[in-house]
């Protein structure tokens, strides 16, 4: 598996490898979504004390990944969930996701 965060809707187990979105550590994401990939690049990071919310944006998608919950492991993986806000024009969709850096 290449470097990078892995993200699954909160009902499907990372084990399927069955994922909404990925970024890679080069600060570009792929989400997948209605049976598409649509490439969005990173534009920033806004951390505060209950945890941090990624921006990504393209392809007329504005995406932010809103992180609440880390688990650091003694391996050094870290464990997520959050809420994936998906922005197409008028169209707002939330997701509920769990996933995992490696």
């Amino acid at each position: 598996m290449e470097p990078g965060y892995y993200f699954c809707l909160a009902t499907t187990p990372l084990s399927e490898n069955q994922y909404i979105f990925v970024a890679t550590p080069l600060k570009k994401g792929n989400l997948m979504i209605d049976g598409r990939i649509i490439n969005v690049s990173y534009t920033m990071t806004d951390k505060d004390r209950k945890g941090f919310t990624d921006y990504f944006s393209g392809e007329n998608y504005n995406v932010r990944l809103i992180i609440r919950d880390e688990i650091k492991s003694e391996i050094g993986i870290s464990d997520y969930r959050g809420i994936l806000e998906v922005q197409h024009g008028a169209e707002n969709r939330k997701y509920k996701v769990h996933g995992r850096r490696y």
